[in-house]
């Protein structure tokens, strides 16, 4: 057993590989059963191999006709052009013209066209990605299948496996809101038809995914490596475009082994399997494998069970160099605007003066490019994540075109800074500067090397949008360097060093009083403070935080920052319009931060704009791979909200993962389960609710939401009563 691979949530996650198995087995991934993919106007019948719209069967040529199976499949999907070359041209050669032949017939025959690239989008230079929804039709299951449990099976060793898709459109794409739980069907359904065609018996198909019996747990452990093996090949290597499975043991009382089995589903990333002990003990016997034990959360009673992860051994020789962090929304969906990420700038020496320049300087040029519409930008947040790695890599995990990264050196007064911007595709650089400056001039510098980004990135600025960029400065050599220190502290994000960041930003404040740039940075500590529980008492937290941001938000190059803490803040004071207007214009002045899009979409969710707030928290979620979980919380409330009961589903079960103290998200699972007749699974995300709030009661819980509409909760109140919390 190889205990190597023990990482903690926060550290770097290697990619998961496949189960090897010493009688050497492989499935087809359900490619023998007949199956009608409806989008559109348009029906794929794979049985008959025939394209139908409004109908009407259309000629197409049998390799239009594969390439469209192959990439509506994948609908959601990012599909490179070497995997499609692969896929259908197996080992011929052809060029990019007749590749792009091929996909303008395949568009015209569904009735799309490369201008509106309504169901087909083509991400430039990359490969393709089917976007429209998919319904998955597949034969009627027989009337009469057995899905009791006997003891007889129990007592031989059979196996449940829960497995459930992971959808990074619904955590970041742009598709419609309304849409969101066709895609998961349609993803439920490749998922089943794959199990099935691996030997497993469907007993359940709800809001926890499918649930499948398998008569050892060899058989389900290999259905499950294979399964994470080819959905990892048709995602290029993706990991996190894998799904997540759980493997219990069967027993008599299926709806508790059930359980058992979705909860075990809970704990696994996308891309990994979590078994019971007994089924790891049970499956070693002809599997080999290695794993690594965790805890449920709140002590939880399936921690009796031993639940632990399974890995192969090829896994960690294979993931160990790499050391590229697990993005939490997965493979990001391709975007159609310009993309960048700003990467930590390398400070060379030891002087701490070089180390707050480096952090400050490339803070100050992500403050002028988020203000920009027309480029998507990954947040500083995130990009930390990739601090000291290739810019190769951080293109190819965080999906962008772009790489901005560069060095500071500093000596005495002077500094020098070199900057360099890298095309991803290709590695070569667009542009490349040297600056040799006085520390005291640093704002000067970040406003040249914003621009000079701009251009080589060729974005037209929308009409305003370059005095917001070019107007806040700070002149005073003091003043920088406090704020550059403030910076620095920031961005550890723990308790003492955001109270040192706080004085230093107070500094500034005072020295510059004219300027938003200390007011707006101290909010942002307060507001983190309330968040994240950090001080006592909480409400004078967030009076001060509203201080601030108030006092901020009046100033002439007020940045967007401090009416993002503003709405939130006027949120949870009930002033509905005062937070709408707030967050509008936080938006106004940065439509390309992560926060200002994810905090005003938590915003529309209390005011019930759940079509807008779904967007905004999608897009929050894109600019930050590295999200905060109560993004995905909120999310999952939207789209049940929404009614959008199995998005729902799925994204909750991503925030509880993520967080797992989360209740909002538990709240979410038992009105999505029970309202999907799953009424002992949701009578156990039920008992979790009342071991992260023991005390929590219904009304209680309603009347402390901030909804405008005190019937919002209506619908969700009635489940969560059904399924035994207290009223």
């Amino acid at each position: 057993m190889d205990f190597s691979c023990i990482y903690p949530e926060s550290a770097t996650r290697p990619a998961p590989a496949a189960l090897t198995s010493r009688r050497l087995r492989s499935y087809s991934a359900g490619r023998g059963a007949p199956v009608i993919y409806r989008f559109s106007d348009c029906e794929l019948d794979t049985g008959r191999f025939e394209l139908r719209r409004g109908g009407v069967a259309q000629k197409v040529e049998p390799q239009v006709f594969e390439i469209l199976g192959y990439l509506v499949q994948r609908a959601g999907q990012f599909v490179g052009k070497e995997e499609l070359h692969r896929a259908i041209w197996k080992q011929r050669v052809v060029s990019d013209a007749a590749m792009s032949s091929r996909i303008k017939a395949a568009r015209r025959a569904i009735g799309d066209d490369g201008i509106a690239q309504a169901m087909l989008r083509t991400v430039h230079g990359r490969g393709f990605s089917f976007v429209a929804p998919v319904v998955i039709e597949e034969p009627a299951e027989p009337a009469d299948a057995d899905t009791h449990i006997t003891a007889t099976a129990a007592a031989r060793g059979d196996a449940l496996l829960s497995a459930d898709v992971h959808l990074v459109e619904l955590l970041s794409g742009d598709g419609p809101p309304g849409e969101s739980d066709a895609q998961v069907a349609g993803g439920r359904a490749l998922l089943a038809a794959e199990v099935k065609a691996a030997g497993g018996q469907m007993l359940a198909r709800a809001a926890g995914g499918i649930v499948a019996r398998f008569d050892s747990a060899a058989r389900a452990l290999e259905c499950g490596g294979g399964t994470q093996v080819r959905h990892g090949e048709a995602a290029t290597g993706t990991p996190t475009l894998r799904p997540r499975i759980g493997i219990g043991e069967a027993a008599e009382d299926l709806a508790s082994a059930i359980a058992i089995a979705d909860r075990l589903q809970c704990l696994a990333a996308p891309g990994e399997i979590c078994v019971t002990a007994r089924i790891a003990e049970r499956a070693a016997a002809s599997l080999e494998f290695s794993t690594r034990a965790v805890d449920a959360p709140l002590g939880h009673e399936l921690n009796a069970v031993g639940p632990c992860i399974v890995r192969s051994a090829d896994q960690v020789a294979e993931a160990a160099p790499a050391g590229i962090p697990q993005l939490q929304c997965g493979s990001p969906v391709p975007p159609r605007e310009p993309s960048i990420v700003l990467l930590p700038f390398e400070a060379v020496g030891t002087d701490e003066r070089t180390a707050e320049l480096a952090e400050g300087l490339r803070i100050d040029i992500q403050n002028g490019l988020v203000k920009i519409s027309r480029i998507l930008l990954i947040a500083a947040a995130s990009a930390n994540a990739f601090r000291g790695k290739s810019p190769e890599s951080a293109a190819r995990a965080l999906g962008v075109r772009y790489v901005l990264h560069g060095v500071v050196r500093a000596e005495n007064d002077r500094a020098r800074v070199y900057v360099e911007l890298v095309d991803a595709p290709s590695m070569h650089p667009v542009w490349a500067e040297q600056f040799e400056i006085a520390l005291a001039s640093t704002f000067e510098i970040q406003d040249e090397i914003t621009r000079k980004v701009i251009t080589a990135l060729d974005v037209k600025l929308h009409s305003g949008e370059q005095a917001r960029i070019w107007y806040q400065a700070l002149s005073d050599p003091a003043a920088v360097r406090a704020f550059y220190k403030g910076v620095r502290l920031f961005f550890r994000m723990d308790r003492e060093s955001m109270a040192e960041a706080r004085r230093a930003f107070q500094a500034v404040a005072e020295m510059k009083p004219e300027s938003s740039i200390g007011p707006t940075w101290t909010a942002l500590t307060y507001w983190v403070d309330y968040m994240r529980r950090w001080s006592e008492p909480r409400e004078e937290c967030k009076r001060l935080a509203k201080q601030w941001s108030g006092e901020a938000a009046v100033l002439q190059d007020a940045d967007g920052q401090a009416h993002t803490v503003l709405a939130h803040v006027r949120l949870l004071d009930r002033d509905f319009d005062g937070a709408l207007a707030a967050g509008r214009e936080a938006l106004r002045l940065r439509p390309g931060c992560a926060n200002a899009n994810g905090f005003f979409g938590n915003v529309l969710h209390y005011c019930d704009d759940q079509v807008g707030a779904i967007e905004h928290l999608r897009r929050g979620i894109r600019l930050q791979p590295v999200y905060p979980p109560f993004f995905a919380s909120t999310l999952a409330a939207a789209y049940l909200a929404a009614g959008q009961p199995q998005a729902a589903s799925l994204v909750a079960r991503e925030a509880l993962r993520l967080n797992g103290r989360d209740l909002q998200s538990r709240l979410v699972l038992v009105a999505a389960c029970h309202d999907a007749g799953q009424v002992e699974l949701a009578r156990v995300f039920a008992a979790e609710v009342l071991r992260v709030e023991p005390v929590f009661s219904v009304v209680r819980h309603c009347a402390d939401q901030p909804y405008r509409s005190p019937a919002a909760l209506g619908a969700a109140a009635g489940s969560w009563i059904a399924a035994r919390l207290p009223s």
